[in-house]
């Protein structure tokens, strides 16, 4: 039977504990395969939260707590995490919110997501069956921070990036470089920052709608101001990085097109070449520049090394860059003369030279250094 342990994070929510364990027993009485543990992964309250798990561990003895000492729901819910896998023997977990607001009989939900070979599992209230019980004004917040989050981090596949309940195997944690990622332990914005980490490394990630409901007891610990500015701040820094490789290849790009008008000039005014066969040359002195400095700079984690493979992926290289040149740039300023006139060939020029890029780009990255 594999373990699942639903973890828990508390601040002086003492009034809703024995609610929550009550609830998770009947949920870990009808699910078959698993064997849910609940550890409560408290920093340190104040109000009483840590005696009152200890009292109700004595009648549950699926519970668990764990005293953190330190505040930041972040650093509760990573080393609840670690403290699962490595303590309780974990196969996966389970995180939701102690407030019950979120409901524990959507587990086995997840459960079922993770027997189809899902490695990630976020619960959404942006997908069919989900939704918000809560007011009006902060239904509007959680779609525009989810909004946000979806757009400037580019993570087309889930519709939800705030909402804590979700669920992920032991395999999945283990392969999170927390040294590398852009990520906050200590505020709320915990949430979305997770959810992009693992998006680098996951391999099959779901989502299951739940309903999420306004809290009945405590208070919540979220100031919303500073919330989203710390979540606009952490999506741009994310946007940022993802477009690193995107900005080099437009730089080089542009150097290419710097050594293509200069030796066109060269070899048409001072060689005295025919402009046709001088733009030949020199189109071609810029796609072997540009072929080279993507190599060691743009694409340097897929670069080529060996002398064969670099002479095919050349070959490979000026194809991609002929068929974007002849059939989509030149085949757009065909079109738009033909349609609209020749007027306004600048601009199909333009429109023409963006769908390259795009063309340019996908190639290169796909096929040319398509990474193993």
């Amino acid at each position: 039977m594999k373990k699942i342990v639903a973890i828990l994070p508390t601040y002086n929510e003492k009034d809703n504990i024995e609610e929550m364990v009550k609830r998770m027993a009947k949920v870990r009485a009808g699910l078959k395969d698993w064997d849910l543990q609940v550890l409560f992964s408290d920093s340190h309250s104040l109000d009483g939260t840590l005696e009152e798990v200890e009292r109700v561990k004595k009648i549950y003895p699926f519970v668990h707590l764990l005293d953190v000492k330190e505040r930041g729901i972040g650093v509760g819910l990573v080393m609840g995490y670690r403290y699962a896998f490595s303590e309780l023997h974990a196969d996966a977990v389970v995180q939701l919110d102690a407030d019950l607001q979120h409901d524990p009989f959507d587990i086995p939900k997840f459960v079922a997501k993770l027997n189809e070979g899902c490695d990630f599992v976020q619960g959404s209230r942006f997908i069919k069956g989900g939704g918000n019980r809560i007011p009006l004004y902060r239904q509007f917040f959680s779609w525009g921070a989810n909004l946000l989050s979806k757009t400037l981090m580019g993570i087309w596949s889930l519709s939800e990036f705030t909402a804590s309940y979700r669920a992920f195997t032991k395999e999945l944690f283990q392969k999170i470089d927390f040294e590398k990622t852009p990520w906050r332990e200590k505020s709320f914005i915990f949430q979305p920052s997770f959810t992009y980490a693992v998006s680098l490394v996951a391999h099959n990630m779901s989502e299951v709608p739940i309903i999420f409901t306004d809290r009945r007891k405590g208070y919540s610990k979220m100031q919303i101001i500073e919330y989203m500015k710390a979540l606009f701040l952490f999506a741009v820094k994310v946007r940022i990085q993802k477009s690193k490789k995107f900005i080099k290849f437009l730089t080089v790009g542009g150097f290419g097109f710097v050594i293509n008008t200069t030796f066109l000039f060269i070899f048409t005014e001072k060689a005295h070449f025919h402009p046709a066969v001088s733009n030949l040359i020199a189109a071609e002195m810029a796609i072997i520049s540009n072929f080279i400095w993507n190599n060691i700079w743009t694409f340097k984690e897929s670069r080529i090394t060996t002398p064969i493979k670099f002479v095919l992926k050349l070959f490979q290289f000026n194809l991609a860059s002929a068929f974007g040149v002849v059939v989509i740039q030149t085949g757009t300023i065909w079109l738009g003369v033909h349609l609209f006139g020749e007027n306004l060939y600048p601009i199909y020029f333009l429109i023409g030279t963006s769908i390259l890029l795009v063309w340019n780009f996908t190639m290169y990255n796909k096929v040319i250094w398509k990474k193993k």
